[in-house]
């Protein structure tokens, strides 16, 4: 019988399938011009080599493959998930079925049960999202550093999207990161770990931005810029942008 609920979309010349059960996935579905979209659109130039941190099945890898990236070095550490990233028909996504962390070895990846996406190394986000992480469920995975498996790679733009465990890889990547001074920075980060993983990321870099879509488009505000007392309001998962030239 034909699955209804398996249907795939394109990006660039790339089929990507999905599993229209999956909230995420149906809204690519729906639509492709999501918040990544129109940062990938405005900091992607041809020839880039990318790091996607947290690629779930290759959605943004492929944005950046379709706005110019020559590759991308995709990690994904749940199995499920990498299988899928594993099948794009692409050579220029390398795939990599580890966690990126601040210590090399095993651990156990928190699974998220309403989704497939939100699995965490970080033992505190299964209590402060309980909406996604309803049954106690989790994998083990293996884990390495920046600093162990990518030290002498230079990359143009790098996306960290690791659900709560950004401070680690960075901390787990001091000389990756003196090494990329000159990469631009896209992570998302939760208010709670904001100041601890600010703090070590302006070893690195001089400017910090906050990404403000409107009209098809996203513009960007020195995060030095707003008012002491101003609220900063995100538009879907809070996003920064970090650099050391002005955008």
């Amino acid at each position: 019988m034909l699955d209804i609920f398996k249907k795939y979309i394109k990006i660039g010349k790339i089929k990507l399938f999905l599993d229209l059960t999956k909230p995420h996935e149906k809204n690519y579905y729906s639509s492709i011009k999501n918040n990544d979209f129109y940062l990938a659109q405005k900091l992607i130039n041809k020839g880039y080599k990318v790091l996607d941190l947290g690629a779930n099945i290759g959605f943004t890898s492929l944005l950046y493959l379709s706005f110019g990236a020559r590759e991308v070095y995709a990690f994904e550490p749940v199995k499920e998930l990498f299988d899928r990233l594993k099948k794009l028909k692409t050579t220029d996504i390398k795939a990599y079925n580890l966690a990126i962390s601040n210590f090399e070895g095993e651990t156990n990846i928190f699974l998220s049960t309403t989704h497939n996406q939100g699995h965490s190394l970080n033992n505190l986000w299964p209590q402060q999202f309980k909406e996604v992480f309803i049954n106690d469920k989790s994998q083990k995975v293996r884990v390495t550093t920046l600093d162990n498996l990518l030290i002498n790679d230079n990359f143009d733009f790098i996306k960290i999207d690791v659900e709560g465990a950004e401070k680690d890889v960075i901390e787990g990547g001091d000389i990756f990161f003196r090494r990329n001074k000159n990469a631009i920075i896209q992570i998302e980060i939760y208010n709670q770990q904001f100041f601890e993983t600010d703090k070590l990321l302006k070893k690195y870099y001089n400017f910090t931005y906050i990404p403000i879509f409107e009209f098809e488009d996203v513009v960007f505000k020195n995060i030095n810029d707003f008012e002491d007392n101003e609220l900063i309001e995100f538009k879907g998962p809070p996003n920064y942008i970090y650099s050391n030239r002005e955008l």
